[in-house]
């Protein structure tokens, strides 16, 4: 990981933990933390992630089995066609409800949610400079996305 998206993952965390702590809705988790989808073999570690109260693991727990409510991945170019493909499957066929992927590279976010009558992912955007991102998951999550690249 480099020092940019290392900044990024830390900014992300701080911004999602900042405004869930008004609200106590759930956890948010950075990796190295294994999740075992429901489906799917082998365990993901996904860069930050949203967990809600109902499905939160235990304190001192090592892992979570089950799918996170809200995933973001951090693209790079040797993670790219990862996190955009196989990942993006995966999360979609184990049930996480939305998925961001944010690409420092091009500053943009661009998130999924997942439809609740096809049990697919359709793209809500991709958000760059001067735009809000709004969470489907978090309806009161509001983010700019400028304050996520702080970062030149």
């Amino acid at each position: 990981m480099t020092l940019l998206e290392f900044m990024l993952e830390s900014m992300l965390k701080i911004i999602f933990k900042h405004a869930l702590d008004q609200r106590q809705l759930g956890v948010v988790l950075v990796a190295p933390f294994e999740i075992h989808l429901p489906g799917i073999a082998q365990p993901v570690q996904p860069d930050v992630f949203f967990i809600a109260k109902e499905h939160q693991p235990k304190s001192g727990a090592k892992l979570f089995e089950g799918a996170p409510d809200l995933v973001i991945e951090i693209t790079s170019p040797s993670t790219a066609r990862l996190d955009s493909s196989v990942k993006l499957n995966a999360y979609q066929r184990a049930g996480v409800r939305e998925y961001w992927l944010a690409d420092p590279r091009t500053r943009a976010i661009q998130v999924y949610a997942l439809s609740a009558e096809t049990h697919e992912y359709k793209q809500v955007g991709q958000f760059g400079a001067g735009e809000m991102i709004k969470s489907t998951v978090l309806p009161n999550l509001e983010l700019a996305v400028d304050s996520i690249f702080l970062v030149e």
